[in-house]
């Protein structure tokens, strides 16, 4: 595994939320000074969840009975079992083939709010929102990774909340346990997320099935050696994935919706690589053929108009658009590099 894959996908994002009394399932004064109480009626859960012993679950799955998806023990909700959705568990890519869990995890929120309160208790002066500001987060914290990831991410909370927080450098809230077996684990998993996004997304990212998908996403991503340019194929594996119906294209998905995407990693190789680098990857992706690598390395070679020849890179793939297109096996710009492509003809021409 690649240590500088993207995790951004992992980021939490922060929410104002004023007036909130501790979110779904939590209790306390809307000062944030109050404990976690848990749910007093179906009013306070989210969705179709129910309140049963204090804490909202989804109808017919219990509740209250210490293996319950609200009491943030690490099962997932429904199951119990504690396997991730998206493969078996152990951090790899391989597995059962379940996709994602829903994006409703009350185990998930409650182990968000217990690490907010054992901040809370710390009691340290700065960088800490009020309790219901941090609860009111945690009541998101299940859709940010599109379901992925949830058992990783709450033992990884149960930990931090567990080994409490003390008031550390600048007064800031610092955990007394270091959890770096649950964090190493949160952060193979997100390195997937990308990549089983895709999988999941029509058959199988256009793959014969979600194995041979994950594989072969994985040994495209061997071929970026660049973080930047690596990040930016993350950016594509989640276009793909975000896709509402996912068009195949001889055995690979179609670039169209993903344009942007595709030119900034054809622009990121050619600035950390060779000037055709990116573009033939682009030609590649577009289906030109392999003929593209020889005929532009012959056109940047040649000195007296190696310059006009960038320019139309330049066009095709830095602007973040995809400007080129297949015609026949060979990969030309599109009409908006006109003006580049006709200074290049006239370079050529009168210069025999």
């Amino acid at each position: 595994m690649r240590a500088w894959r993207w995790t951004g996908l992992c980021v939490l994002l922060c929410v104002a939320v004023s007036g909130c009394t501790g979110g779904e399932g939590g209790g306390g004064s809307s000062d944030g000074g109050g404990t976690f109480e848990g749910c007093g009626s179906d009013a306070d859960c989210k969705g179709d969840r129910i309140c049963e012993d204090s804490v909202c679950v989804n109808p017919g799955s219990g509740g209250g009975d210490g293996d319950s998806p609200g009491d943030g023990d690490g099962d997932r909700p429904g199951d119990g079992d504690g396997d991730r959705p998206a493969g078996d568990g152990d951090g790899d890519s391989s597995g059962d083939g379940d996709r994602q869990a829903p994006l409703d995890d009350p185990a998930l929120e409650a182990a968000c709010m217990s690490d907010c309160q054992a901040k809370w208790d710390a009691d340290c002066p700065a960088g800490f929102p009020s309790l219901d500001q941090c609860n009111g987060q945690c009541l998101i914290i299940d859709e940010i990774n599109g379901g992925y990831c949830h058992d990783e991410q709450r033992a990884q909370y149960n930990c931090l909340a567990g080994g409490g927080y003390s008031c550390g450098v600048n007064d800031y809230a610092q955990p007394n346990s270091t959890c770096v077996v649950e964090s190493q684990a949160l952060q193979v998993c997100n390195q997937q997320v990308p990549c089983w996004t895709l999988c999941d997304q029509g058959e199988y990212g256009c793959s014969a099935d979600r194995d041979s998908c994950v594989q072969k996403c994985d040994e495209d991503f061997a071929q970026f050696e660049d973080f930047l340019c690596a990040n930016y194929y993350n950016q594509l594996l989640t276009c793909w994935g975000q896709q509402e119906t996912l068009d195949c294209q001889g055995g690979k998905p179609s670039l169209a919706g993903c344009g942007p995407q595709v030119a900034e990693i054809g622009d990121c190789l050619d600035r950390y690589g060779e000037t055709c680098d990116g573009f033939c990857w682009a030609a590649e992706q577009l289906g030109c053929g392999t003929g593209c690598q020889a005929s532009c390395t012959d056109n940047d070679e040649d000195v007296s108009c190696s310059y006009e020849w960038g320019r139309i890179i330049d066009c095709a793939l830095g602007n973040r658009e995809l400007y080129m297109r297949c015609d026949g096996d060979v990969a030309v710009p599109t009409g908006e590099c006109a003006s580049e492509v006709q200074n290049y003809d006239d370079c050529v021409l009168s210069n025999p």
